[in-house]
């Protein structure tokens, strides 16, 4: 046999042997997910899932598309943390309820199973300071983290007059790094809600366990974190 014929056998040789071993591999690694019941179960509870949140799908789609077009894939994944940090939705279930957490997990409203007789989006957007529509009672000072809170169905449409029976929880972590407010005392923040009807911001009733401040959720709306101003003593 010459050198070039040699050669040739040689090559078409070691690449059946690459072909070999790669499905070696693979069934190497298809055996265990055959062979592991628990498996299975996970895969479906992932797909459920999926198909529970409707958000879902469209997003990876959408995010799919994105990256087929764009090569620039930074710019993109900046604009999407940007869209999280001005809304957030959730979806709240009639029997399993829901959870709804902030991009940075600062903020979580919790609803329980069987609160809503059907399926909606609960949707949390921050509001800035310049764009409450009044000024807080005396003695209350603003902090700077005001958020809205609303439903909507899932065409779409938002619902009015919405409320929560029994009310959902909100915990916020009030010494997360993002809301800087360390400096601020547990015990002076205070949480408040603007009743559109009567034209009032309205203190909801708040709880301190460990680092999260906790306060029951009724109604959706405009809700402000603030702080009691302490009353400074006179000079004698």
């Amino acid at each position: 046999m010459d050198s070039e014929k040699f050669k040739n056998w040689a090559l078409g040789g070691g690449t059946i042997g690459i072909v070999i071993a790669l499905l070696l591999a693979t069934f190497g690694y298809l055996a265990p997910i055959k062979s592991d019941t628990e498996l299975l179960p996970l895969i479906s509870d992932g797909i459920a899932r999926i198909d529970e949140n409707i958000e879902f799908l469209p997003s990876i789609s959408e995010g799919i598309a994105r990256i087929d077009e764009n090569t620039e894939l930074l710019p993109s994944i900046s604009e999407g943390i940007a869209s999280l940090k001005e809304r957030t939705r959730a979806l709240i279930l009639p029997r399993e309820g829901g959870r709804l957490r902030t991009w940075d997990w600062h903020t979580i409203i919790d609803v329980q199973p069987k609160v809503v007789l059907k399926e909606i989006l609960m949707e949390y957007a921050p509001v800035a300071t310049k764009n409450l529509p009044a000024e807080l009672p005396e003695g209350i000072k603003p902090l700077k983290y005001n958020f809205a809170l609303t439903p909507y169905s899932l065409a779409g449409s938002q619902l009015p007059n919405f409320s929560l029976k029994p009310p959902a929880e909100i915990s916020i972590a009030y010494a997360h790094p993002s809301l800087g407010l360390t400096t601020i005392k547990p015990t002076d923040l205070i949480l408040l809600r603007w009743d559109e009807k009567e034209g009032k911001w309205t203190p909801i009733k708040t709880t301190v366990e460990g680092n999260l401040l906790r306060a029951p959720l009724a109604k959706f709306g405009l809700l402000t974190l603030a702080s009691l101003v302490s009353e400074v003593p006179e000079k004698s």
